[in-house]
């Protein structure tokens, strides 16, 4: 028993004799290295383009005008706001060149096996000290592009709803090195916009209108000799929202008129007048660019105060075929 333990002291000591003597070695090397520096990195772990779209032009827009139905761009071009950050001065920066890839709703490249190939849209060469600069991608020239790669016909008509459009990017330093994006699928490395459609509902009360006096009460020319049947004159609505506008005589020229306000709905077509006077339109006789106009409110019994106007546009449009007021 107290040969074991003896033996046990002998290794005990020996083994601390070695820690000892390993510690003041001044050969001795920290298995563990330090972490790299940025400065030891290659310059393409820190590089990074940053993308921001413009706040107007942030997409290809298509409108359709829900009252001459006509279908256009409202937005036929896309800018990208650039900032390129690397560890590289801007004279050793060669070049950025931009590729595009596409995608149509139920159509090309919608589903596996994917077509990889992207068109090159813009190099650009110039960077200022901020390496800053914009990237514009213009509709019809990206649709030309793909002309012959989407499945939907676009003979006539280019925009179709769903196409969805994603740009990369590579970058050149002046020795040759690169950094290329195309083969990337982070989220960093690329950027990703849709055509838009959308309808536009027409302001159709805004705007100058014509108007002429076919019919009319007693006392409106008791009361304003200068209104007669057949005086003629302008009037101006003004849009104050989606949905209502605003009139500075709500009675066509009459010195007694009073400011007004109309709601309009441009899905169902329904108008509603309202002022001080609680007038009441009564809208008839729709054909094309102009409308009838009755109405009557608070002084109409007692003063004869009510007529008819026949209101025309001067803007070149017809009236929506379903405009009407409540029964």
């Amino acid at each position: 028993m107290k040969i074991i333990i003896y033996v046990q002291r002998v290794i005990f000591v020996c083994v601390l004799a070695f820690m000892v003597q390993a510690c003041n070695n001044d050969g001795f090397e920290d298995p563990v290295n330090e972490a790299p520096t940025s400065e030891d990195m290659p310059w393409q772990a820190n590089t990074m383009l940053k993308v921001t779209a413009d706040s107007l032009q942030y997409a290809f827009i298509w409108e359709r005008d829900l009252l001459t139905y006509n279908e256009y761009w409202k937005n036929e071009e896309v800018i990208l706001h650039m900032k390129l950050e690397s560890v590289l001065t801007s004279k050793q920066l060669d070049k950025v060149e931009f590729y595009i890839n596409a995608e149509e709703k139920d159509g090309y490249n919608a589903q596996a096996p994917y077509d990889k190939a992207n068109f090159l849209i813009e190099t650009i060469t110039d960077f200022n000290d901020e390496r800053s600069f914009d990237l514009v991608i213009p509709a019809p020239t990206v649709y030309d592009l793909f002309k012959n790669k989407f499945e939907y016909n676009r003979n006539t008509q280019l925009a179709r709803e769903g196409d969805i459009f994603e740009i990369k990017w590579v970058i050149y330093a002046k020795d040759g090195s690169v950094i290329d994006t195309r083969e990337s699928s982070s989220i960093d490395n690329r950027f990703g916009f849709a055509t838009i459609f959308q309808d536009f509902a027409p302001p159709v009360w805004a705007g100058d209108f014509a108007y002429e006096w076919i019919d009319m009460g007693w006392g409106i020319s008791y009361y304003d000799p200068s209104i007669v049947i057949g005086t003629t004159g302008i009037m101006t609505i003004q849009q104050v929202d989606a949905s209502n506008y605003t009139i500075s005589n709500i009675h066509f020229g009459h010195s007694s008129g009073r400011a007004g306000t109309l709601y309009y709905e441009f899905d169902t077509g329904l108008v509603e007048s309202e002022s001080t006077l609680n007038d009441t339109w009564v809208i008839s006789n729709i054909d094309g660019a102009s409308l009838d106009i009755a109405f009557t409110n608070n002084w109409s019994s007692g003063y004869g105060y009510w007529g008819t106007v026949r209101l025309t546009r001067t803007d070149g449009a017809n009236w929506p075929s379903n405009i009407h007021t409540a029964e």
